[in-house]
């Protein structure tokens, strides 16, 4: 059991949409959520701490299968230019919405 409910109900949902021990590429710097993903034997790439707004043009390695983006997008200025360079056959967004 995970001790953060936010992660394990994301990994549930992952785990619906794909099998175990892909490729994922997750946006953003490797964290406790992509951690996680390795644990349960996926492989993932994260970025290295780049300005997504301005470098949002990145290469994804063309093993990957799946793109996801966890709280990622509001930290962006416009995340319409990083999401329009994305090439993935399958992309996995979460979007922290608080009021």
């Amino acid at each position: 059991m995970i001790n953060n409910r936010r992660y394990e109900l994301t990994l549930k949902m992952l785990d619906s949409i794909l099998p175990s021990k892909s490729t994922i590429f997750d946006i953003g710097v490797k964290n406790s959520l992509s951690s996680l993903m390795i644990q349960r034997g996926h492989k993932v790439y994260n970025n290295n701490g780049e300005d997504l707004d301005d470098n949002f043009n990145f290469e994804i390695p063309k093993d990957v299968e799946l793109v996801t983006g966890f709280e990622i997008l509001e930290h962006l200025l416009s995340p319409y230019s990083l999401l329009k360079n994305l090439s993935s056959e399958k992309l996995f967004l979460f979007i922290l919405y608080i009021f």
